[in-house]
């Protein structure tokens, strides 16, 4: 995802945040860094995809005071069977 926001001129720097709860923990990084957008992938499962999202990234959505990009990854298929 960072190659992909690299190539359109997006200025990228990325960080795997270790915590008990990961949203709170990438919300809390994301407070603390002054982040302008939160980007991750998500496997949206579970309760009809946590609608399309995963239960991580529904949090982080829902709880950001930034945008949030959230991308499924590339080689897995939607539930339509379609892969991105």
């Amino acid at each position: 995802m960072a190659e992909v926001l690299r190539e359109s001129g997006g200025l990228v720097e990325t960080r795997i945040v270790v915590h008990q709860r990961p949203a709170e923990g990438i919300l809390e990084y994301a407070e603390k860094q002054d982040i302008d957008l939160i980007a991750l992938s998500a496997h949206g499962r579970g309760a009809f995809s946590r609608f399309f999202l995963g239960g991580v990234a529904d949090k982080v959505v829902r709880g950001a005071a930034v945008p949030v990009l959230v991308r499924r990854p590339r080689d897995e298929p939607d539930s339509r069977g379609v892969t991105g």
